[in-house]
């Protein structure tokens, strides 16, 4: 890899109007100049196309014709999509109501210099709720068990050497467990089927937590939390299997399905 690759920030967007510009501008702030940025529009309904096109630099691809209505499933075709008409030798992933810090790109790059080896890392999110920042993340990763979870940063805190994103891509998005978002997929198989997981201990990524956006609807009080995590350990039974690895059902998968199904 070059010193300077070239690095595609693929961005997902739908109806995010208020969001869409200072996500953008973040990326054409970096530190960092070797860049792509692709927008994927998911036929928003507000004006976010059109903000948009304001930006020169950008590329921008607008979905005529969605095909579900799962959310997660939405988001990974579209990264599919930008991805397909990227060209960096690094993947870097964005939803658009998040944004980077303004040296994110040239730590991810310095990383993967340094790191021959390495082919997928998250970086820290700075965690903001309706646009009003909270507090640094406090991540502390857990040590290597087949048993349990990795611990894992949002999906705008993924980034990854392009061999990567399209075996990964291929690999986790099958159309089943819609509750299961991408960066648990993408983390689930770097952790336990590629062995090459990796944190970059650095807060580089803001993460908006906002009222009614699809992570809203998944706090812990309610049973859709528990949907989520149940359809998570189904998930990874699924990978194991396909991988013709053994998932060993933890105290946290029968605390799990026993909840689930009392409260269904």
């Amino acid at each position: 890899m070059k010193k300077k690759p070239l690095v595609s920030v693929l961005i997902t967007s739908f109806n995010k109007e208020k969001y869409i510009k200072r996500c953008i501008k973040s990326c054409i702030n970096q530190n960092y100049k070797n860049l792509e940025i692709i927008v994927f529009d998911d036929k928003s309904e507000d004006n976010s196309v059109n903000i948009i096109k304001k930006f020169k630099k950008v590329k921008l691809i607008s979905n005529k014709n969605k095909k579900t209505n799962h959310w997660s499933f939405n988001q990974m075709n579209a990264f599919r999509k930008a991805f397909n008409k990227s060209k960096g030798k690094i993947i870097c992933l964005l939803d658009a109501d998040d944004f980077y810090h303004s040296s994110k790109i040239s730590y991810v790059v310095k990383y993967f210099n340094s790191n021959k080896k390495k082919s997928f890392v998250f970086d820290l999110p700075n965690i903001f709720y309706n646009n009003n920042k909270i507090h640094p993340s406090k991540f502390k990763q857990r040590k290597k068990n087949k048993s349990i979870w990795p611990r894992f940063s949002p999906t705008s805190c993924m980034s990854m050497r392009r061999s990567f994103f399209r075996e990964g891509s291929k690999n986790i998005s099958v159309k089943k467990f819609s509750n299961v978002w991408m960066d648990f997929r993408f983390a689930v198989f770097a952790f336990f089927i590629k062995k090459d997981f990796n944190m970059i201990d650095k807060h580089l990524t803001f993460y908006v937590k906002n009222v009614g956006s699809a992570t809203s609807e998944f706090a812990i009080s309610n049973k859709n939390w528990w949907a989520r995590r149940n359809e998570s350990h189904q998930y990874m039974n699924y990978i194991f299997s396909k991988y013709r690895l053994k998932y060993e059902k933890s105290f946290d998968f029968y605390l799990t399905k026993g909840i689930y199904n009392f409260l269904n």
